[in-house]
């Protein structure tokens, strides 16, 4: 079992072969994390990873594949450094040997820092054991001028120290990442490597103003004596996690030659060692912002490869069967169910088309004028809002109708409405006889005021069908149209109707059933012919002549 960032690899072919359990651990570790010189012109880009706060560390070796012990030390320094393997004897590799002057035989190692014309430091031996390769990289596991680019690297640079005679300094510079700082952070390098300022209680450090704002913020806000540009150097003191004494280089830091800003800085840290020097300055900090940590997009790659060594070491073929047998037959039947609605779905279409072409005509008119004249079933549901509460100046015009002529006459009641199927003030609409027969009696007996509530009134629905009624809910008031009535005011009537005539209404005061019928169906008009008056007679409503019939509430619509 090996355990890598928390991820448990499990090896489960035994024991039983050394070279298996060598490959299990290989392959155990992330993705090259000793990656492999496969052409020479990649060596010089890998050398300039001290850009990343990074140490470049080369193995030099004749085996293939980079021995297991490179890699367990690659791993552990991981985030001091960069790793790299070259196979002795590739062509790619023979130029790099001479270069740097690397024996053929054995075993090396080089690791660069900023300098890539020359290794900062090199081992070389017939076998280099682990422990003088933990040795060699852990001294020199940090730049010769190193950033603070997190706070674990600030904790390892600048630690805490209680003790203020055994207090140990950070002499860091604040720049900013644009290529005119870089001249003063080569000066400050070499001002380090010349090793004018020996001490092992001080390092020397560099800041990036723009990623670390907060922490350098915190240095400068109560200071405005202080220049606060990229040659602003600081002497640092940790006496406790958060807490920083501090002191400014007044002269700050320059790369000119003729300036004396190295000669200050050197007096400067010698006054703090020596004691003569106090840091005057006192303030609390925030933590670093971690500039190595990953983006959206790198965690979500890495989730992704946790999730493919998962399956690739933890699933076994026992454990893979079931779960597609589960799959496949969830599959199954969404296909099948699907198949079955199609099939029902062709069935219903071949019911379809085998219907009458007089039928599918009806259907295809009815359908097409609906699409343009929208049509509403009143009924109590919307009752209030097609007639009581309509805005001052709508009116809704009903057609009544019943289920065996409902088709029939809608479609001929579409036709005559269409030209004024866009005028905003109009709502179209039908209404069941069958169900609303005593609403439509009430709304008659209500224009005869209190005689209307003593009289009975018999209404024969079948003599109602086409009658089209235009309701003005907010003035309350009704005008009627029926083919045996002319809905004229009383100056244009003609003598033979002026007296309204309740019959062609469906009004009967006779109580007699089958014998009325009988002696109405006489007079009964074709349903095609009940609404040839109409485009007349919505004429007149607009002009204002049709007779207006007024009501004193509207009747409850149950």
């Amino acid at each position: 079992m090996v355990v890598i960032d928390g991820r448990v690899f499990h090896h489960k072919e035994g024991v039983h072969k050394f070279s298996s359990v060598v490959n299990f651990i290989r392959a155990s570790f992330p993705y090259e994390v000793v990656s492999l010189l496969r052409k020479e012109s990649y060596f010089d880009t890998f050398l300039s990873s001290w850009e990343e706060n990074k140490v470049a560390v080369v193995f030099f070796g004749k085996n293939d594949k980079p021995k297991l012990r490179y890699q367990v030390i690659a791993f552990e320094y991981r985030f001091y450094g960069n790793f790299m393997y070259a196979v002795i004897g590739h062509d790619e590799v023979d130029e790099i040997l001479m270069r740097y002057n690397v024996p053929r035989h054995g075993e090396t190692v080089l690791v660069f820092k900023e300098d890539t014309g020359v290794a900062a430091a090199s081992l070389s031996m017939q076998e280099i054991s682990t422990s003088s390769l933990r040795e060699l990289i852990d001294s020199n596991k940090f730049l010769t001028l190193p950033r603070l680019s997190s706070q674990s690297v600030f904790d390892e640079l600048c630690p805490v120290e209680v003790a203020k005679n055994k207090k140990r300094l950070c002499v860091t510079l604040v720049t900013d990442r644009h290529t005119e700082d870089a001249v003063h952070r080569d000066a400050l390098r070499v001002f380090v490597q010349t090793g004018q300022v020996r001490s092992e209680r001080v390092r020397f450090t560099y800041i990036y103003r723009d990623t670390q704002w907060e922490f350098v913020k915190s240095l400068v806000k109560d200071d405005n004596n202080i220049n606060d540009t990229v040659l602003s150097i600081v002497i640092l003191w940790r006496p406790a996690v958060n807490k920083i004494k501090y002191k400014w280089v007044e002269t700050g830091w320059s790369a000119v030659p003729e300036s004396r800003s190295k000669v200050n800085l050197e007096v400067a840290i010698r006054s703090v060692l020596n004691g003569s020097g106090e840091l005057t300055r006192e303030t609390l900090v925030k933590q670093l912002t971690d500039e190595h940590a990953k983006g959206i997009v790198g965690k979500m790659v890495d989730r992704l490869l946790a999730l493919h060594d998962y399956i690739m070491w933890d699933i076994t073929r026992d454990d893979v069967l079931p779960l597609l047998s589960v799959i496949f037959s969830v599959a199954f039947i969404f296909v099948g169910g699907y198949v079955m609605a199609y099939l029902v779905k062709l069935e219903e279409e071949n019911l379809t088309k085998s219907q009458g072409a007089a039928g599918n005509h009806r259907n295809r008119a009815m359908e097409s004028v609906s699409r343009t004249v929208p049509l509403y079933e009143l009924h109590g549901g919307n009752y209030d809002g097609m007639v009581r509460l309509l805005k001052p100046g709508c009116r809704t015009l009903v057609v009544l109708v019943s289920v065996d002529t409902k088709q029939q006459l809608l479609e001929r009641f579409a036709q005559v409405v269409f030209p004024y199927r866009s005028n905003k003030s109009l709502a179209f609409a039908f209404l069941m006889l069958e169900r609303y027969t005593d609403w439509y009696r009430k709304l008659l007996l209500s224009t005869l005021g209190p005689i209307g509530q003593a009289r009975p009134l018999h209404i024969n629905p079948k003599n109602c069908l086409g009658t089209v009624l235009s309701l003005n809910g907010h003035r309350k008031y009704f005008c009627i149209y029926h083919a045996k009535h002319p809905g004229l005011k009383k100056a244009k009537q003609p003598k033979a109707g002026a007296a309204l005539n309740a019959s062609f209404l469906g009004m009967d005061n006779s109580s007699a059933d089958s014998d009325a019928d009988d002696n109405v169906s006489h007079t009964r008009m074709p349903f095609d012919d009940c609404l040839v008056g109409l485009p007349n007679w919505l004429d007149r409503l607009f002009e204002g002549s049709t007779v207006r019939y007024p009501v004193e509430y509207w009747p409850v619509m149950k």
